[in-house]
């Protein structure tokens, strides 16, 4: 035991200090030492809540991993069976954000090849064309949530069809991917195009797929749901287009009737 005032060692159970003389209290002291303990525990509490939170990062992230290869190899079934609430809008906001970077870096890439084009930029920025095709991505994919409801009446909650419809397009998922592999490497073929024009088409596989595998409780046979669908998708993308995208078709088309000047 040590005088909390000097620190010179005393006997336990002392009232005095025998080198500076100061009077020890006990109470205090049991005080301080419960009070060290409950810190002690409180610290020890908090690193293993933080541990447990890593743990749980680390298992979605596997879990998601095993998601992906489960449903590129069976898309369909094992698209079917997927239940976790978090995979759809991770998995759309991933392959919105690889297809937008894909395009984006080889569109850069395509304009340094002309000497007159090597200071000018692209009509728009990066994350004008992410938001772009993100919105688009969710639109699919809400419009074929409503018809699903209403037309199918199927009460199927909203995160869980969304991670069933986004294991469906796992493989277009894959497609974004080698579009930003495509962009990154500035390509100078016919290959990206042909690989983002598909890409950007099969954006509505998942749609078809998921109107196919889910269960129609409605009156209306699943041809018209998915003729409802694929206009309403029309209308409202031709919307989307005419307010946020014109402008960029605008630039893009009287870009291209100058690069034509090239033989391009």
């Amino acid at each position: 035991m040590h005088c909390p005032n000097c620190g010179h060692e005393i006997e336990k159970g002392a009232h005095f200090c025998t080198s500076c003389g100061a009077k020890l209290d006990h109470e205090a002291s049991a005080a301080s030492a419960a009070g060290a303990r409950e810190e002690q525990a409180a610290g020890r509490d908090v690193s293993v809540a933080n541990e447990q939170r890593t743990g749980e990062g680390i298992g979605i992230i596997s879990d998601y991993w095993e998601f992906i290869v489960a449903t590129l190899k069976q898309p369909f079934s094992q698209g079917i069976k997927a239940t976790n609430g978090i995979f759809g809008y991770v998995s759309i906001v991933l392959a919105a954000l690889l297809l937008s970077a894909g395009i984006y870096q080889w569109l850069n890439h395509l304009m340094a090849l002309f000497p007159d084009f090597v200071s000018a930029k692209l009509p728009f920025d990066f994350i004008h064309l992410f938001l772009f095709v993100l919105v688009d991505c969710f639109l699919i994919a809400v419009l074929t949530y409503l018809v699903v409801k209403w037309i199918y009446r199927n009460s199927i909650p909203f995160n869980q069809f969304l991670t069933k419809y986004a294991g469906q397009g796992t493989p277009v998922l894959v497609l974004t991917a080698v579009t930003f592999l495509i962009g990154l490497a500035g390509l100078q073929s016919t290959l990206p195009v042909f690989i983002m024009t598909l890409t950007i088409g099969l954006l509505f596989l998942p749609s078809t797929t998921t109107l196919f595998a889910v269960e129609n409780h409605g009156r209306l046979d699943r041809i018209y749901a998915y003729l409802i669908t694929y206009v309403a998708t029309a209308l409202i993308q031709a919307l989307l287009f005419r307010i946020a995208m014109q402008p960029v078709i605008d630039s893009l088309h009287s870009l291209i009737n100058s690069l034509s000047d090239y033989g391009f």
